[in-house]
């Protein structure tokens, strides 16, 4: 996401093309904005007082005689500086002369009704003034915004910019996480919850037009020729508006909506790998997983170079690390793609069922230690493996019964 934001004028379409009008400005020229249109208010309402004031006070000039209580209200309008100033001035002449009759209190009264609107209406406006300093919304330049082009990227054989298109993979995966962690916080919680949470108010969580994205979640028939271990999940997050959802400023004529539905299950090892450890071309504690070709080279875990690639996806060697003993958790997904050459990924003959859903493969190397049994069809631990201690209570540890494990996904997308 872009970081940068424009300055200038806009409009934010959420409010229309006169509501929405916008002027972002320098943190500097804002402050100065500000402070004129303080003073400016202020000078504007001594103006409209003064210009008041001497339409009132000439209505009430006239060749006729007028009792007391007509010339002290044209000297109250010649000598009061404010609105309020007249109103006290007039209530007060009002309240003297009724005695001698209430018509004339009246309609003393009557002139302080002016004053009262002005005065209304430039309250009105000092508190409508203040909205300018609003930062609810604003908008951020694109020009930092797309994809690396896989296929231009590899024409510049440079290590510079493989690391670096390395480093902003990294770094995307890294805030989407965080990002999870934070503004998605308990699947258990209902979506409406989630998205209106007041509590939410971290700035972590308010760099988007909306905090969460809605979708629902159901049960559904296996996506790739029942290949499936267990049903599958199906998430659908329904019409997203790209204005309202996503932050593309646009009025309602340019508008789109998009749907995106997954399908995601743990896959079946049977036919595609022995799902254990065994010694391949000479190289021992490996594990081989053809659900496809990758186009190029299949993901490695550990010393697994020289295994050959034919028909494989992921290779996991068990020494990993150099401690067997050691926990860890790696996640790794290999995704249906077009190349310049082809797709990057080619499923296993009857894997999968429609060329046109973009299908991944998701793949699990679990070496996490559990305080308990784990019957989780993905996770999958139920193999002790002894116990530890804290303080006075002991604990059985378990871990996964295989040496990994793989998700398939499918994916719908549509744009109306």
């Amino acid at each position: 996401m872009s970081e940068r934001i424009y300055t200038g004028r806009w409009t934010d379409w959420t409010y229309g093309s006169i509501m929405g009008d916008n002027l972002t400005l320098q943190s500097s020229n804002a402050t100065y904005l500000i402070s004129f249109i303080a003073t400016f208010d202020v000078w504007v309402g001594s103006a409209a007082w003064d210009l008041i004031a001497f339409v009132l006070h000439q209505s009430m000039t006239v060749r006729e005689p007028r009792n007391g209580a007509a010339h002290q209200t044209q000297v109250a309008l010649r000598n009061s500086s404010t609105p309020l100033t007249f109103i006290r001035n007039a209530i007060f002449i009002g309240w003297a002369w009724r005695k001698h009759s209430w018509i004339i209190t009246l309609r003393t009264w009557t002139l302080a009704i002016a004053p009262i609107v002005l005065a209304i209406l430039f309250v009105a406006a000092g508190i409508a003034s203040s909205q300018i300093a609003s930062i609810e919304n604003v908008l951020l330049e694109g020009g930092d915004c797309g994809l690396v082009n896989p296929d231009i990227a590899s024409q510049l054989d440079t290590i510079q910019v493989r690391q670096s298109q390395a480093y902003q993979d990294g770094m995307r995966m890294s805030l989407s996480n965080s990002y999870a962690q934070e503004c998605y916080p308990n699947p258990l919680v209902s979506q409406e919850s989630r998205v209106n949470n007041s509590d939410i108010s971290d700035l972590t969580c308010q760099g988007y037009a909306t905090v969460a994205l809605n979708y629902t979640t159901s049960i559904a028939d296996c996506p790739l020729n029942q290949a499936c271990a267990t049903p599958a999940l199906q998430l659908d997050t329904g019409y997203l508006d790209s204005h309202l959802d996503f932050g593309l400023n646009q009025p309602q004529e340019n508008r789109v909506l998009f749907r995106k539905v997954m399908t995601c299950a743990p896959l079946k090892t049977a036919g595609y790998s022995d799902n254990a450890f065994n010694t391949v071309d000479g190289f021992g504690d490996v594990a081989v997983y053809s659900y496809g070709n990758n186009s190029y080279q299949p993901t490695r875990f550990g010393a697994t170079q020289g295994i050959p690639s034919a028909d494989a996806t992921f290779v996991y060697s068990k020494n990993t690390y150099s401690s067997a003993q050691t926990a860890y958790y790696m996640l790794v997904a290999s995704t249906m793609m077009q190349g310049a050459n082809g797709p990057l990924f080619s499923p296993a003959p009857g894997l999968s069922t429609d060329a046109t859903k973009p299908m991944s493969l998701v793949f699990l190397a679990n070496r996490a230690f559990y305080d308990g049994i784990v019957n989780d069809p993905w996770f999958d631990a139920t193999s002790p493996i002894g116990s530890t201690a804290n303080g006075d209570v002991a604990y059985a540890l378990y871990e996964n019964n295989s040496p990994g494990a793989v998700m398939g996904c499918t994916e719908q997308l549509q744009i109306w």
